[in-house]
């Protein structure tokens, strides 16, 4: 971009138009931290328009209470001088300087802190630094880690605008194709529609599901400007956008997912973000992250039931440290109220005493789920069943973890649950999804997965080598479990061996009575239509003989 002018505005409801070609221009606020005045509107002017850019705040060295950093008029110079610092409001800043194509320039103009870790460093000291620039952001490293994830995202995040997300494996010609977009929710942030913020993949056990997901979170991790080179290996995303963080999410003991590494990664340093939890891409699982980035020469390794409890704990920590809890809490409600949870888990009953009776649905929510964890959300964890422990597991790592504009890969989440807590469980991540703006492509084999989603969020792998995709025949939302297991499953009750019983049972007695007399009970309905028409069929075959 060419050298632009900067100019400084005093506070208005609108910018002022400027007499350059190319132009910087910053909007004063009047809004203030505690008398620090530091916040302004960036615009930026190129050939006639002027597009909004965001808010930042800037703080110069020394700065005093009630006076703000710059003085109105034109700048000259290259960049701000280096008593000069400053940081977007939010992450939306960063994202739009993207967009614009702005980023590296307008964060080198400004001395942008996300992008100069020694001025932070020099800064330490100023008092407006943690008064005015740090005051949204209890944690700035965490907010500095968010801003390098979306960096290295290198393209520009999926908007809420419909997108459609098509991967092509190498073996294909056929994409895998989802139109995500946005779920309309109303205020509180309850969504009123079936939700499109994930797509569904189903298909028989050696079609490759999980291999897929795999390649999709290599390409996904890729800047949209290299994902070319990995299409002979991995395959093609087209047109994707460029997700701020990516979550591996797999219960399976069995699981592949092989953290991805790009030419110009140091290998150490990716090694210690996987294992600590750090960088774009995060795994949540059973599989200890040491002995999965080492790959297949290294014995892999489950962790331990207490090495889930301190986990966590820490996910706990971390959704306290980020100002998440009471979205937690809204995000577990509905698995909190399963029926296996509330009768079994040590949850509080959600019956609020009468000193309670004054808090909203929400509130009370929060401390159900306060009282639950308690001083140690370790041992409140460690006493939790099996499929308890990766429900709680995996919504609180997903909670702690997922970023804004990030895209989750879920490989058979209905492992270790029954279908009521199955269904519990995916509703709290469209919740999750929805609230952090994020999307899902989950591998299932469960009608109870698919029942709740549109047919058009619904793939159907047929085959590996080439990878075939189909379409369901039926509207795959709110349709019953049985039709789904025939028209998306395959499964017919010709495949039951329940048939083949039946058949030897019916050879060797004459009536249905005699048949339910063999059982000591009475036939099912499907057992019983059946029983009676093999017994028809072999009546008409003996009237034939004769």
């Amino acid at each position: 971009m060419p050298k632009p002018s900067l100019f400084v505005q005093p506070a208005a409801r609108n910018v002022v138009q400027v007499e350059a070609d190319t132009a910087l221009i910053l909007l004063g606020d009047n809004w203030n931290d505690y008398s620090y005045r530091t916040l302004y509107t960036l615009y930026y002017k190129q050939q006639g328009t002027t597009h909004r850019v965001g808010t930042l705040k800037i703080l110069k060295e020394g700065q005093r209470e009630g006076r703000p950093p710059l003085r109105v008029g034109e700048k000259k110079g290259p960049q701000l001088k280096k008593k000069f610092v400053s940081l977007g409001t939010s992450i939306d800043y960063y994202i739009r300087l993207i967009e614009l194509d702005l980023l590296n320039s307008v964060r080198e103009f400004f001395n942008d802190l996300s992008s100069h870790p020694e001025l932070r460093e020099a800064f330490a000291k100023e008092p407006g630094l943690k008064t005015s620039l740090y005051r949204e952001h209890s944690r700035p490293e965490e907010f500095y880690n968010d801003i390098n994830r979306t960096v290295a995202a290198g393209g520009v995040p999926p908007g809420e605008d419909e997108f459609k997300l098509s991967f092509t494996a190498p073996s294909s010609k056929e994409p895998l194709s989802f139109s995500l977009g946005r779920t309309e929710s109303k205020a509180g942030g309850y969504q009123t529609g079936p939700s499109r913020r994930e797509g569904i993949i189903v298909g028989p056990n050696g079609v490759g599901k999980t291999h897929l997901l795999a390649s999709i979170a290599r390409v996904a991790y890729a800047p949209p400007a290299e994902r070319e080179q990995l299409t002979n290996v991995d395959g093609t995303m087209a047109d994707g956008p460029g997700f701020p963080n990516i979550l591996a999410v797999s219960y399976s003991s069995f699981d592949s997912f092989v953290p991805p590494m790009l030419e110009g990664d140091d290998p150490t340093e990716r090694r210690a973000d996987f294992i600590a939890g750090r960088g774009r891409y995060i795994y949540l699982g059973l599989r200890d992250p040491a002995t999965l980035i080492e790959g297949g020469d290294v014995q892999p390794r489950l962790i331990t039931q207490v090495e889930m409890a301190e986990t966590f704990a820490n996910h706990i920590a971390r959704i306290r440290e980020l100002d998440r809890f009471n979205m937690f809490a809204r995000i577990t409600q509905p698995v909190l109220d399963e029926t296996s949870v509330r009768a079994n888990a040590g949850i509080p009953p959600n019956d609020a005493p009468e000193e309670e009776d004054y808090l909203t649905r929400d509130e009370f929510y929060v401390e159900q789920l306060e009282r639950w964890i308690g001083p140690d959300p370790a041992a409140a964890f460690l006493n939790l069943s099996s499929g308890h422990k990766i429900v709680m597991h995996q919504l609180v790592g997903m909670t702690a973890m997922l970023q804004r504009h990030g895209l989750v890969l879920i490989d058979e989440p209905e492992t270790h649950l029954h279908p009521p807590l199955l269904a519990a469980l995916m509703s709290s991540i469209r919740r999750l999804l929805l609230r952090q703006h994020a999307y899902a492509l989950v591998a299932t084999h469960s009608p109870v997965v698919v029942q709740e989603a549109l047919a058009s969020q619904v793939a159907i792998l047929a085959s590996r080598e080439p990878m075939i995709v189909k379409s369901p025949s039926i509207e795959t939302y709110g349709e019953n479990v049985g039709a789904l297991s025939r028209e998306v499953f395959g499964f017919y009750p010709t495949v039951g061996d329940y048939r083949n019983v039946l058949d030897r049972m019916v050879r060797e007695y004459q009536t249905v009575e005699e048949v339910e007399e063999a059982l000591g009970s009475c036939l099912s309905s499907q057992a019983l239509a059946h029983v009676m028409a093999t017994i028809s069929r072999r009546t008409r075959a003996e009237k034939a003989k004769d």
